[in-house]
Formats: C-alpha cells, sequence, structure tokens
C-alpha cells in the first residue's frame, strides 16, 4: 500500500510540473517572441537589401531579382504583410517589414516546433522530455538567430521535422498516402537554395533511400513508378518556374557574380586547422577565418561575426550591463556584486586581461553540446543515431563547397562567413531537442537544465540590461508598434517617466531609412503557381496529419 500511495504521489508531482512546463512554455513563446521584436530590426540582418529584391519584385518595383533563392519563402512573406494591411508610410515601412517578418517567422517557428513534438513522440519521448526540450529550442541563440533575420532557413525547420515524420508514419504503416503526402514538403525544401538542396538530399539518401525508395522499387513497381513521376514532375515545374523568374538556376550563386571578393576556394587545412590558445582567448571576429572549426563553434552558440545580438546596431548590444566585469589587482580578492550596476566585479593579477565573457559562455556551451552529439551518436539506439549526426551533415556540405568550389567558387578568406552555421541552423535545433530530451528524463533534471540555460540564453544575448536614456527612448519607440505595448513595458522594464504622453502611440521612428514606394505594398503580390500550390498543399498535409494525430489519440485514451 504504500509503494502504490507514493507511485500515485510521484505520478501527481509529475502531472503538475507537466502543467507548468505547458503553462511556462505558451509564455515563453510571447516573451521571446516580443524581445526580438524590441531588441532587434530584422531589416538590419544580414544581406537584407540583397532579399528585400524578391519583395519588391513581387510588386512590380523591380524586374529581376538577380538571385539563385526559391521564390516560396518570399512568396509568404510578401502576401504575410500584404494581409496585415499595415497603415504604411514611408517613415514607418521599415519597421511594420521587421514586424511583419518576425511574426511569420513566428508562425514557421511554431510549425516547426509542433513537428518537432510530433517527432519525439514517435521516438517514444514523454511530455516532460518533450516540453522541456521545446522550452530550451525557444531559447536556443541559433534559433534565435534564424527568427530575426531575412532568410529561409526558418521555413526549413518549419518543414523538415513534418517530413520525417511522415516517412517514419510511412515506414511504420505502410500506408501510401503518408508517402505521397511527403512530396510537397520535399520540393519546398529542395527549392528554396542550393546549400538546403544538398544538405536534405544528402540526409535522404543517407537514411531513407534504401528503408523507402528502393524498397519501394522492390515490392511495389506501380507505386515506385508513380511517386517516382510525381516527384520528380513537381521539382521539375517549381525549379523552372523559380528559373524563369530569378534568370538564374537554384545551384548559382549570386555572390560569385557580383562580389569578386567571393570568388574563392578554401583551403584544405580549414578542415583540420585549431588553436585551442586563440579559440578561447580570442574569439573575435575575423580573427578565425582559417579555421572551419573555430567559426563553427564559436557561431553556433553565439555570434561570431557580430551579426544578430552583438551587432552594435541591434538593441540586444545596446545597454549591455555585462555583469561580470574584470579588474587588475595586485592582491587577491573575493568578486563582489555591485546591485546599482548589477555587476560582478572579479579581480585579476592580468595587465592586458581582455575577456569577453558572453563569447566565452557562448563557446563552452557549443563544445559541451557538441560533444554530447557525438556522445549521443555513439550510445543512443539505432534509429535516433541520425538525428545526433545532424549538424555534421550540414557541417561537411557547407565545407566541402567552400574547399572543392563546387558548383561554383563561393567563399571570402579574410572573413570566412561562408561556414556559416546559420546556414544549417535547422539539422542543430533538431539535433538539441533530441540532445535535451535524452537528459532530461525526470523532473529534477528537467528543472536543472531550465534554470541553467534560459538565463545563460539571455545573458548571451545581452541581458540584464542598465538601460541609457537614449536606448530607452528608442525602445519605447520600437514597442510603440507592438501589439503588447503597454505589457511589454513592464515584462523589460522600459518604461520611461513621462506621464504627458501615451507611449504606446507615439509611432514616431526615428530610428529607420524613409522609403518611398511604400505604396506598392498595398498592392496584391503576384501569385507564382507552383510555389503557391506548394504552400497549399504542404499546409493541407500538416494539418491532416495533426488531426490523424488528435483520432488516434482519442482512440487510445477512448473519448
Amino acid at each position: 500500500m504504500n509503494i502504490l500511495s507514493n507511485m500515485k504521489k510521484l505520478n501527481f508531482k509529475f502531472k503538475k510540473f507537466n502543467l507548468f512546463l505547458i503553462i511556462f512554455y505558451f509564455l515563453s513563446l510571447i516573451y521571446v517572441k516580443e524581445m526580438n521584436f524590441l531588441f532587434y530590426n530584422s531589416t538590419d540582418s544580414p544581406d537584407f537589401l540583397r532579399y528585400f529584391k524578391f519583395l519588391e519584385f513581387n510588386v512590380n518595383i523591380l524586374d529581376a531579382t538577380q538571385s539563385e533563392h526559391g521564390f516560396l519563402y518570399y512568396d509568404l512573406q510578401s502576401f504575410y504583410f500584404y494581409f496585415k494591411n499595415f497603415g504604411l508610410n514611408t517613415e514607418n515601412f521599415f519597421i511594420y517589414l521587421s514586424r511583419s517578418i518576425q511574426e511569420l517567422h513566428f508562425i514557421l517557428f511554431l510549425i516547426g516546433s509542433i513537428g518537432t513534438y510530433f517527432l519525439l513522440t514517435i521516438y517514444k519521448f514523454n511530455n516532460l522530455q518533450i516540453l522541456t526540450s521545446l522550452i530550451l529550442v525557444n531559447f536556443l541563440p541559433i534559433g534565435i538567430a534564424q527568427r530575426i533575420i531575412f532568410k529561409p532557413e526558418i521555413l526549413v525547420f518549419a518543414f523538415f521535422p513534418w517530413l520525417i515524420v511522415l516517412l517514419e508514419t510511412y515506414i511504420t504503416t505502410k500506408k501510401f498516402k503518408y508517402l505521397y503526402a511527403a512530396i510537397p514538403l520535399i520540393i519546398g525544401l529542395f527549392s528554396q537554395k542550393g546549400s538546403i538542396f544538398v544538405m536534405i538530399f544528402l540526409f535522404l539518401l543517407i537514411f531513407y533511400f534504401r528503408k523507402i525508395y528502393i524498397n519501394l522499387f522492390k515490392t511495389n513497381r506501380n507505386h515506385f513508378i508513380l511517386f517516382s513521376f510525381v516527384l520528380i514532375t513537381s521539382f521539375f515545374l517549381v525549379y523552372s518556374e523559380n528559373t524563369r523568374l530569378n534568370n538564374q538556376s537554384l545551384l548559382e550563386t549570386e555572390y560569385h557574380q557580383y562580389e569578386s571578393k567571393y570568388n574563392n576556394k578554401g583551403g584544405l587545412s580549414l578542415i583540420y586547422k585549431i588553436n585551442l590558445e586563440e579559440l578561447i582567448f580570442y574569439p573575435y571576429k575575423h580573427l578565425h577565418n582559417e579555421s572551419a572549426i573555430h567559426i563553427t563553434l564559436l557561431d553556433s552558440f553565439g555570434d561570431y561575426f557580430d551579426l544578430y545580438w552583438d551587432n552594435d546596431s541591434s538593441n540586444f548590444f545596446k545597454s549591455r550591463s555585462d555583469f561580470f566585469v574584470f579588474e587588475t589587482s595586485e592582491n587577491l580578492k573575493a568578486p563582489f556584486y555591485n546591485s546599482d550596476t548589477k555587476e560582478v566585479k572579479i579581480y585579476v593579477q592580468d595587465e592586458d586581461h581582455n575577456y569577453n565573457i558572453r563569447k566565452t559562455f557562448s563557446l563552452i556551451t557549443a563544445i559541451l553540446f557538441f560533444y554530447l552529439f557525438f556522445s549521443y551518436f555513439v550510445k543512443a539506439e539505432k534509429r535516433k543515431k541520425k538525428f545526433f549526426i545532424l549538424p555534421l551533415i550540414g557541417y561537411f556540405v557547407i565545407l566541402i563547397h567552400v574547399v572543392s568550389g563546387f558548383p561554383e567558387n563561393n567563399f571570402d578568406p579574410l572573413i570566412g562567413d561562408t561556414l556559416k552555421p546559420i546556414y544549417y541552423s535547422f539539422f542543430i535545433i533538431i539535433a538539441f531537442s533530441f540532445c535535451i530530451a535524452e537528459m532530461t528524463k525526470n523532473s529534477s533534471r528537467s528543472f536543472f537544465f531550465l534554470v541553467l540555460l534560459i538565463p545563460l540564453f539571455l545573458f548571451i544575448y545581452g541581458f540584464p540590461k542598465n538601460y541609457l536614456p537614449k536606448d530607452l527612448r528608442l525602445l519605447n519607440e520600437a514597442n510603440s508598434y507592438s501589439s503588447l505595448c503597454k505589457i511589454n513595458k513592464f515584462v523589460f522594464n522600459i518604461e520611461l517617466d513621462s506621464a504627458s504622453e501615451n507611449l504606446c502611440e507615439l509611432n514616431k521612428p526615428s530610428n529607420f531609412n524613409n522609403y518611398d514606394n511604400y505604396d506598392n505594398f498595398t498592392k496584391r503580390p503576384n501569385i507564382h503557381p507552383m510555389n503557391s500550390l506548394i504552400i497549399v498543399l504542404s499546409a493541407f498535409v500538416m494539418g491532416n496529419t495533426i488531426k490523424d494525430r488528435l483520432r488516434s489519440w482519442l482512440r487510445i485514451y477512448q473519448i
């Protein structure tokens, strides 16, 4: 009886903790969404003007994009911006565009998170493990970078887990509807850009080609022929539409055409070169251009290139409280916490100290998790191994491209930015989610990782803050365009001492460029049939998958 009683108590505590995780998860989603909007302007993201051409092309401002990217992601951006029906003018155009980009990214992130949830359930992780994983994915640095910059990698995260769910369900059930349902997702992923095409293709080739395609050839030739025909034809139609619109192929690189500095290959030393002293003590951009390992470790959980939260134009970077401040002292002293400045003063004996504690913490985190990826790849059950090797696939695809120069040279040896982990961020996120799920098998572990990693990630982003008046004013200007303005003032402690004006109705941006062609964006964007069809079919497939899952759960629990 005592054992039974203890089990009931334990089960009650478990369920209560799960309820806490659910509430915390939804609150954290809103928190991170608003944090991203307030502290980062997506129109300042790397290569924004290069890809903004897609939006201008879609409303007939430009006649050509001069890009190799597919249109699916940019069509989504165009139509979301149009349907939001913002009150645009020349002054507020870019702040509303930044909001629109991040809102759509938030939706895509939710889609990818739901897909990740279903994916983790397939591999028998419980709700505690999954919820902990999803909460930490929400705060994950590479995931934040993916959600604030204007690039299609977020769309890959939205599609990729659903693709695996469908393929795994087909393998389990042998129902052909799941195999055919995967086609629009495959085409959507294949048509984004060359690097994404190669990564996804290689993943499918290694882990699913024999299980599905070869097996289908052996067991059912009719479905093999039909599936092949539909897949190849669909890809050809979408590829042709994108090539016609861009006047450029998926595998061409625009950098090579317009910037000669990218017309280079990387040396073989990129593959193996490592210098621990430089890596640890000098984690600064452009000092590690000769090592792919260095760049990967410094940029996977940090901002080596100073493009995201270390971009000095972003509110993430401004008004930081360093928290750890180093001061030279001849004598050993205990650290001292200053409650006014929210900083811990650490006394060191090195006169030439040059510590960047945020970059150091992000480096340590990256080393730890890449070690865990390799560790779980070795010891995890066979069917899970592929998820821990995902970052390695992305890493080697980019590395081989840089070193070989295939299909075209695309590397700047002075900075090494082609090696950015953001290009395979979707693989890192999935590997991270499985890693956290494996490590959090009880509520104590879950609580430990939440308490450890969330403050660490927020610190990496530039918190806590000791706001300067100028920066506080800019934050309030951005906040005035948020639908949660009145709440944000208190959550982020950004309220100004001003009783004379309603700060949530300012709507007077002083930190954004004017845009004279704003009126074109009030008109419906051009429709590209094949890309639009992929969007519609993908949405239908995901909706139908959710419906099937709900039905199976209802049957299991006899509801």
